[in-house]
């Protein structure tokens, strides 16, 4: 590492203390038994111990050095605030730096405070607290066309199909058979589960 390097990283490290840690590569050591699950790809509901960090920071080099140099690793984690009722949620993003000849030689990793982040937080808190029921929705919600997802929102403002109708200029008829699609397309049989779904991937209406 030269010189110019050093100081970068020391001036990084000064002005966001609690934000960033840097792993030089040749320090990192296996802490946690072979044959241990991955903890790659995942989020963690609770704060990372220094030793599941280490562990997770040698596991994220070595899935970046078969990458792109610019490619970076994100991923989210319970925060340790104490000074909260209930801790939040931390985001976290990784890049490998590597020497003047390619060589691998830091992994550093940048955490950001989703406290921080105002009304988005919101909708990644909902992402985050029902990870399950995300990844098994996702791909039903995705296959919605872009009037399907307008009418899932009035439909959960509250708005009854004659209304919807109204609003969007067709017939009771064709919001009628779009309703059909869409609980098919869901596979919700009730508003309850229309209503989870729509807050938890953010399809319901702004109504003015």
């Amino acid at each position: 590492m030269n010189n110019l390097h050093d100081k970068l990283i020391s001036g990084i490290l000064n002005l966001f203390p609690d934000q960033i840690k840097v792993f030089p590569l040749p320090e990192l050591k296996k802490v946690v038994p072979d044959g241990t699950p991955s903890l790659l790809h995942q989020h963690f509901r609770e704060p990372l111990s220094n030793e599941t960090y280490e562990k997770l920071a040698e596991e994220i080099a070595g899935f970046l050095n078969n990458k792109d140099p610019q490619t970076i690793y994100s991923f989210f984690y319970r925060s340790d605030n104490q000074t909260s009722a209930q801790s939040g949620w931390v985001i976290s993003s990784a890049r490998l730096n590597r020497s003047d000849k390619g060589i691998p030689k830091e992994i550093v990793i940048f955490s950001y405070d989703l406290e921080l982040l105002g009304d988005i937080k919101k909708r990644l808190y909902r992402v985050l607290e029902n990870d399950g029921f995300f990844n098994e929705n996702h791909t039903k919600v995705s296959s919605l066309t872009k009037r399907e997802r307008e009418i899932v929102g009035l439909v959960t403002s509250g708005m009854s199909s004659q209304e919807i109708a109204n609003k969007i200029f067709v017939s009771i008829h064709t919001v009628n058979t779009h309703r059909r699609r869409i609980n098919d397309k869901l596979a919700v049989h009730n508003f309850a589960g229309l209503l989870r779904i729509a807050d938890i991937f953010d399809l319901n209406a702004k109504v003015g």
